[in-house]
């Protein structure tokens, strides 16, 4: 299967961010130019394809683990009679 590639608009709606957001992962370096997104030609401008695999993928490393998803720790409790 193809992977999909979307313009930010759409990359950011299919994921529930906001443009801003995936603009904001670029200037931060926190995604790659050819495996992330790829801009069609040089220039503040230009627009920007994503590649939705590798984001999805990407933001999932990114995203801190809630609390109650972690798994817990092995605490083991004794009693003194």
């Amino acid at each position: 299967m193809p992977t999909p590639w979307l313009r930010t608009a759409q990359a950011a709606a299919h994921i529930g961010c906001s443009p801003a957001t995936l603009r904001r992962l670029i200037r931060d370096g926190k995604v790659r130019s050819g495996l992330h997104y790829m801009q069609s030609h040089v220039g503040k401008n230009s627009p920007i394809t994503w590649n939705l695999n590798a984001l999805e993928k990407r933001l999932g490393e990114l995203t801190p683990m809630p609390a109650s998803s972690k798994p817990a720790a092995s605490t083991t409790t004794t009693e003194n009679d």
